[in-house]
């Protein structure tokens, strides 16, 4: 007499796939979520620098101030004036 059980192997096979399909649904995830983030870290770097092109802009229009005070001519004419 022969037995037949060839749900033992179906059952090894479907768990062989559900794990695939597993993994597989995992990695999109993570892919998904790498993707979201280096989208956001590229646009919190232009952002960045933008900010800091208004920043080096600002400190160049306070030292062209600060040189244009500190200048010795004008310093000479605030001196001879003073007197």
């Amino acid at each position: 007499m022969t037995i037949i059980q060839p749900n033992k192997n179906k059952n090894k096979i479907n768990l062989a796939i559900s794990l695939l399909l597993l993994a597989i649904i995992v990695l999109i995830g993570q892919g998904i979520y790498t993707y979201s983030q280096s989208v956001t870290f590229r646009y919190d770097i232009n952002s960045l620098e933008k900010n800091l092109r208004e920043v080096e802009a600002q400190n160049a229009e306070i030292k062209n101030k600060i040189f244009t005070f500190l200048n010795q001519k004008i310093l000479n004419v605030l001196l001879k004036k003073k007197d």
